[in-house]
């Protein structure tokens, strides 16, 4: 009851804060003005506040260029035209009240470019068409609130998605330093990581209390087995809870999508050079443009080396991203990319290591936290990944309102990994830790997916349809027939280590063979009724086949086991347009996960399904150019299992989990030259179970309280011209590391600062100063092991354009 009365008060405050009218269409506002010749950047201080309309520029494309300035009571559209007259710059509308400033031809002394785009009539930057009209990097910028993801009506917008949805946008990854999906999510309100950026799976979170799906460009599941490097990335979209009827199984946390930079219609290269602390080494490039009327390309590169606070632990990795753009007519597009990285790490992965020393007492002290379980020196060790992605996909516009698409990826990866494991169990003397030598020999996985969807809008009388309807089918095989094993090797001192493993001979490794097949097929549609009342249903069948195949070390295949499930996971929403300013939103949506292993008595388990039920508000504020969002959730997962302690090998039903809460964020700019983002989520997690050690049990990785904050402002006038600062935040209460509440991890609030300075249009620099404060970041994947985060760290960078 407390919580129910806390949320629905700050609900209550979100929509009394956004009370104030919209703008009808911020270039058609008429205003007085006054604004003397000029540099652009002050000019446009003094254009917003004298329109009383939000402008957004980068100060990078605006500084050193100057503004004949306007005089007269004249509209935003023709006074901001006359005041960018010979600049180069061109304006575009990204929202009802927020004006954007882009380059539009540096060499151009016309008339500037204006795009009036509005997000309900965004069409021509969706995914599918985004090639064919992005002359300038301007367009990333609109399609921040634009979700592209297959599946949904093209061009449906945040705010039309009775869902609560995250939008991370390139200005947001530049200012966090991301180059990876760990320093994304944690801004993700009620996000917590399972494990460290150094981690064994450094893309694995949990949020809303459950593990996050991850997808790329919506068209499937990311099973690249290394994480994707976020210089191939444009933005990072996260649906919170569940959504199997758009993307099949997966667990109901969120599904994160990540969509890749795709190419421009304009020549443009950009390199960066980064270095950091603990020989940090990175480097960048992004190079593309027209190669005909009909095509355009882009290309991607990093390669960065680097090693850590970590004894022994350091890893050098290369990523790759090529992409091409074909017209095929006016209304046909193609498009075609792959993805390649290659990560290797000589002393294995890093896992963590024991909680007694670090977390909790050990009679012995603190050991150094920069101990590592293994030596690259020691026989077998060391971790190498390979894995890549090659995608098509074709779009046709039927009609101005029908199009179709159809896409066929391919990912693989190939695994040659000796890792030192370890339970985190220290041994008697409360010194030696156990370990246990993992190897994965020549593993390889090929996935294969295919989709195809139609969407268009139609009317029935007085009710607008906006539909999608389409079907996949994915093939995944994991070949681990090679071999996959591992033995106890020696222990190690975690107090004085000497590393002195040893291999049997003859090394005698398990193999197997896991095959599935997954078959989908979905159809939603939004009906608007009085413009501003929006009805939303999905359903999806899927039918999901597993086989795995078990070699014993030294044996023979055994029989196949074979698993046929199948689901209707279903999505119900409803959305009302209180104003042009505030939506008010509930669903109901549903998923599911096949689950392998069966009873004591042979019979197979029926997939694991869960439920969220939401409500929620989507608001601006005034006219200060910020919005935001408040949603309540509640997600339950019954017929959760758990070891079968009277037939060990087997499971049974553990019992219901439930993970309910609040979340509230607003992002925007303050002032053109001023961003912020700020996010708080309360969320409390139980298990109700007929295990009387797991009853009443908090989820594992599910903090009570999570709060993120991330700012950036920009001086664009006086001496000081081209200067810029950032401070970040996160704060991630206490939480337990696993599911029988054995250990909790202590709360930490992580501090990033960055200074940043443009030397020009072309050149900028970067300065990073991380966990400022030190703080000990703690995360991990059992009740005795526990990795560390990167301590304080520095990271500078140069970047050059054209």
């Amino acid at each position: 009851m407390r919580l129910r009365r806390a949320v629905l008060g700050v609900l209550a405050a979100g929509l009394l804060t956004s009370s104030g009218s919209a703008l009808a269409n911020a270039l058609n506002t008429v205003a007085r003005l006054s604004i003397q010749p000029q540099s652009v950047a002050s000019a446009l201080l003094a254009f917003s506040d004298q329109a009383k309309v939000q402008v957004v520029s980068v100060g990078s494309e605006v500084r050193g260029r100057r503004s004949p300035g306007v005089e007269g009571e004249l509209p935003a559209r023709e006074a901001l035209a006359r005041l960018l007259m010979g600049t180069g710059l061109g304006f575009e509308l990204i929202n009802e009240q927020t004006i954007r400033v882009f380059v539009a031809d540096p060499k151009d002394t016309s008339a500037p470019a204006q795009r009036a785009i509005s997000f309900t009539q965004s069409s021509e930057v969706s995914s599918a068409s985004t090639q064919s009209v992005a002359s300038h990097e301007s367009v990333d910028e609109v399609r921040l609130e634009v979700v592209t993801v297959f599946g949904r009506t093209e061009a449906e917008t945040v705010r039309e998605v009775p869902q609560s949805v995250m939008v991370f946008d390139k200005v947001f990854l530049e200012n966090t330093g991301a180059t990876d999906l760990f320093n994304v999510l944690r801004f993700v309100p009620s996000a917590t990581n399972r494990r460290t950026q150094m981690g064994y799976l450094p893309q694995e979170f949990n949020i809303r209390g459950f593990y996050a799906a991850q997808t790329l460009n919506g068209t499937s599941r990311n099973t690249m087995i290394q994480p994707l490097d976020m210089q191939g990335v444009e933005r990072v979209e996260v649906l919170m809870g569940p959504a199997s009827v758009l993307y099949g199984s997966m667990e109901p946390g969120a599904v994160v999508n990540l969509v890749t930079k795709q190419p421009l219609d304009r020549f443009h290269w950009e390199f960066g050079a980064g270095l950091g602390s603990y020989d940090n080494y990175r480097v960048t490039a992004d190079v593309g443009g027209p190669i005909s009327e009909q095509a355009r390309a882009r290309l991607n590169f990093a390669y960065q080396d680097r090693e850590s606070f970590l004894d022994s632990w350091s890893s050098n990795k290369v990523f790759v991203a090529p992409v091409v753009a074909f017209d095929l007519g006016e209304r046909t597009q193609l498009l075609a990319e792959a993805q390649y990285s290659r990560e290797r790490a000589p002393a294995g992965a890093y896992i963590g290591t024991p909680a007694a020393g670090l977390i909790t007492p050990n009679p012995y002290g603190n050991y150094s936290r920069s101990f590592f379980i293994a030596d690259p020196d020691e026989p077998g060790v060391g971790m190498d990944r390979k894995s890549g992605r090659v995608a098509a996909q074709l779009t046709h516009r039927f009609t101005d309102t029908l199009h179709g698409r159809a896409a066929v990826s391919y990912t693989y990866g190939d695994q040659n990994d000796g890792n030192m494991l370890s339970q985190g169990f220290l041994n008697n003397d409360y010194r030696t830790l156990r370990r246990y030598f993992f190897i994965a020999r020549d593993s390889r996985s090929d996935d294969y997916a295919y989709h195809m969807d139609l969407s268009g809008e139609f009317a029935t009388g007085p009710l607008q349809h906006k539909f999608s309807i389409g079907g996949e089918y994915v093939s995944e095989r994991d070949d681990f027939r090679d071999g996959r094993g591992g033995f106890f090797t020696t222990s190690v001192d975690i107090f004085d280590p000497t590393y002195t493993a040893t291999l049997p001979n003859p090394l005698l490794l398990n193999g197997s063979l896991l095959e599935s097949e997954t078959q989908g097929v979905f159809l939603q549609d939004r009906v608007s009724l009085f413009e501003r009342l929006h009805l939303i249903g999905g359903v999806r069948y899927a039918k999901i086949r597993t086989s795995n195949t078990f070699t014993p070390a030294g044996g023979t295949p055994q029989r196949p086991t074979k698993v046929d499930q199948s689901a209707w996971p279903t999505l119900f929403g409803v959305l009302y347009d209180v104003s042009d300013s505030i939506s008010i939103f509930a669903n109901q949506s549903k998923s599911f996960m096949p689950r392998g292993g069966t009873t004591g008595s042979g019979a197979a388990f029926a997939p694991e399904r869960s439920v969220q039920y939401e409500l929620g508000t989507k608001f601006d504020i005034g006219r200060s150019g910020l919005n935001g969002s408040v949603a309540l959730f509640q997600v339950e997962k019954p017929n959760v299992l758990t070891v079968d302690l009277a037939n060990p090998g087997f499971q049974v039903p553990l019992g219901k989990v439930t993970s309910q809460g609040a979340e509230v964020s607003v992002q925007g700019y303050l002032r053109p030259n001023w961003s912020m983002y700020a996010s708080y989520a309360y969320s409390d997690t139980e298990v109700e179970s007929n295990s009387p050690a797991l009853d009443g049990n908090r989820l594992s990785h599910a903090p009570g309280d999570t709060v993120s904050l991330m700012t950036r402002y920009d001086l664009q006038s006086g001496v000081l011209a081209g200067l810029g600062f950032s401070a970040a935040a996160n704060y991630v209460a206490d939480r337990y590391i696993d599911d029988g509440n054995m250990l909790l991890l202590p709360s930490y609030t992580r501090i990033d600062l960055g200074v940043y300075y443009t030397f020009s249009e072309r050149t900028d620099f970067s300065l990073l100063l991380n966990n400022v404060t030190d703080e000990d970041v703690f995360s991990g994947s059992g009740p005795n092991l526990v990795e560390l985060d990167l301590p304080r760290n520095v990271l500078a960078r140069i970047n050059f354009r054209m």
